[in-house]
């Protein structure tokens, strides 16, 4: 039999059995008049037939693949949903702080709050971001424009924060944290802010942090930091950033269809950044700051710098550049005038001048070509000069800085009085018996004190200084190396140039007899102290380092710098006056160190023009009639 519903000749078949009989049948089919039915009541084609077949197979596979879902992917798919309600949030690590070698506090944190804007978090629509910018705008008092272009040139992903405006107090930030219902988008997170109690006086030290210019986003995101972080720009807070930073934690919370947060649902703490002791000592640093600042006021001069160094191990005592700077101004936003004035000022404030200013050294060399000169048996302790005014070569005249020259002049005279004829002699010899160091000699004492390349101290920016060489001379100016250039070279004149580090390092030598160590800043770190570092032992023989120790102490009981011997513990030293322009006084030296016999500090005084070193004597005399020795 054929199904009901397929095209057959037996029409009776094709109905139920109660219409199966031939009247029924004949009237269904045909009306009275024996014409055939409306086109409504005929069976349908085959055509229709199918396309019902395959409507009712497709409404029927939806099903299936409906209940599948719900029933067997509800789970799955239900853990994804949960997943997209939960936020990683970074939870920052507290800075770590730094202090003088007596634990006094130099940087601490405070609490402060940054606006921040998450660009994925954004509306979509071009209105309603503008709404949110023009609302934020009016609550921190930054141009919508402004905080547009910040968005709009950010280089993080869509949902990092991009800072708007850091180092917001509480009673900035609670009125927009009211009103984020209103800023979607908009976050404001907690951390803290860099305090520098010292102000000026140790800013050139600890140097300042800083947001992250794009440059330097390329080099801190392969380490893991965040475009809204801060690092270390200058000084100590950049030379140790990747300690004193500390380990960032994260915590994993709950927020809703609006990004806003439910609950935490996970914290994994951060960890504080190392505490840093430096060896300065604030009472000295402040000392010496005070008392350079009034001798550039009494003087006129504008520019000075100090080095006081621990000469039995490297410890910087105190490191103090003037003109400064107030590194709070830099956490807080400088204003263009102020920026301006401080990165164009010809006194160049921003300039850490005791490390990597470059000056002549003047005289306060000499006792290195003294040393070296012993130590290669040119002199002896008792080999004398006598010195009328200068020293006749051929034609030429290479004077003495004393009309009518010092007399009769020993190693310990020549110290004393600073005799440049001594030096001439000993540095490039008489073009007769005396041979003298040459300038190969004395580049090869010079560097073996120090001189000519860094000293390695722990903060960034240390210049190299310079010692000429006869190759640079022909190179540099087309013109060979002269007796003059090496007597000059002897003095300390000429194409020398020296960091006032490098200076103290060098009189550190002859203060411990005979160690070069290398100078450091940090003291312990997290309690734990570092080891000094010996670059280099036994520089020159014993007997030859006491012998030019002899003539620095004679420098101060009658020498050069007489004045110093009225402070109630002995000193040695050594003056220099560097030229450096036809049209400008020459800088003021003095390096020394004390007490004589059993040496607590070496230290170094440049004023730059000061004339005379009678200024940097006057100075020292001043900073070390308020240091009072261990």
């Amino acid at each position: 039999m054929k199904p009901f519903w397929g095209i057959t000749d037996d029409v009776s078949l094709a109905f139920p059995e109660h219409l199966r009989n031939e009247r029924y049948s004949k009237e269904f089919l045909f009306d009275q008049y024996g014409k055939r039915a409306p086109e409504s009541f005929r069976l349908p084609s085959q055509r229709v037939v199918l396309f019902g077949f395959f409507l009712s197979a497709f409404v029927c596979a939806l099903m299936i693949r409906t209940l599948y879902l719900q029933v067997f992917q509800g789970i799955y798919y239900r853990s994804l949903a949960e997943g997209n309600r939960v936020r990683i949030e970074r939870v920052s690590a507290l800075r770590g702080g730094i202090f003088d070698r007596y634990g006094a506090a130099l940087v601490t944190n405070a609490p402060a709050f940054t606006v921040a804007i998450i660009k994925g978090d954004l509306p979509q629509e071009k209105e309603a971001q503008q709404r949110v910018y023009a609302t934020l705008a009016d609550r921190i008092h930054v141009p919508a424009e402004e905080i547009e272009d910040l968005i709009e040139q950010s280089p993080v992903s869509l949902y990092d924060d991009t800072p708007i405006q850091t180092n917001l107090s509480y009673q900035e930030a609670i009125p927009i944290i009211l009103e984020s219902k209103n800023l979607p988008g908009v976050v404001v997170r907690e951390g803290f802010f860099r305090q520098y109690p010292c102000n000026s006086v140790c800013s050139h030290v600890l140097g300042y942090v800083g947001g992250l210019t794009k440059d330097e986003w390329l080099f801190y995101k392969e380490k893991g930091y965040q475009y809204s972080d801060k690092v270390g720009k200058t000084g100590i807070e950049k030379q140790y950033e990747s300690l004193l930073r500390g380990r960032d934690g994260q915590e994993e919370i709950e927020v809703d269809a609006w990004g806003k947060s439910l609950e935490s649902v996970a914290i994994t703490p951060s960890e504080k950044g190392s505490d840093m002791t430096l060896s300065l000592s604030l009472p000295l640093q402040r000392i010496v700051a005070d008392v350079l600042e009034n001798t550039l006021k009494e003087s006129g001069t504008r520019k000075a710098s100090a080095v006081f160094l621990d000469p039995n191990n490297g410890e910087v005592l105190a490191l103090v550049s003037i003109p400064s700077f107030d590194n709070n101004q830099f956490i807080h936003g400088l204003s263009s005038a102020q920026y301006t004035a401080l990165t164009q000022s010809s006194d160049q404030p921003l300039f850490q001048r005791a490390v990597a200013g470059e000056y002549p050294s003047g005289s306060t060399i000499k006792p290195i070509f003294a040393a070296g000169a012993l130590q290669e048996k040119i002199i002896t302790p008792l080999f004398t000069v006598n010195s009328t005014g200068g020293l006749r070569i051929g034609s030429w005249v290479f004077p003495d800085w004393k009309a009518g020259g010092h007399g009769i002049t020993d190693i310990r005279k020549a110290l004393a009085e600073s005799v440049n004829t001594y030096f001439y002699l000993i540095g490039g010899g008489d073009q007769g018996s005396l041979s003298g160091l040459g300038v190969d000699g004395m580049r090869e004492y010079a560097e073996l004190f120090g001189l000519g390349s860094p000293t390695g101290i722990d903060i960034p920016g240390e210049a190299n200084g310079f010692l000429p060489t006869p190759d640079w001379k022909l190179k540099t100016t087309g013109e060979r190396w002269y007796l003059g250039d090496t007597y000059h070279f002897a003095i300390g004149q000429g194409d020398v140039l020296v960091t006032p580090l490098q200076i103290a390092s060098m009189m550190s030598v002859f203060a411990n007899r005979g160690i070069v160590y290398r100078p450091r800043l940090v003291h312990a770190i997290n309690g734990t102290e570092k080891a000094p570092v010996i670059v280099r032992e036994h520089v020159v023989d014993q007997e030859f380092i006491d012998t030019v120790r002899l003539g620095l102490r004679d420098t101060v009981v009658w020498g050069s710098a007489r004045s110093l011997s009225q402070l109630p513990f002995s000193v040695a030293g050594k003056t220099g006056t560097s030229q450096f322009s036809t049209e400008k006084n020459p800088h003021a030296w003095f390096t020394g160190f004390a007490p004589f016999d059993h040496p607590q500090i070496a230290f170094v005084v440049l004023i730059e023009e000061g004339e005379s070193s009678n200024l940097a004597v006057k100075a020292t005399r001043e900073i070390l009639s308020q240091w009072h020795p261990f």
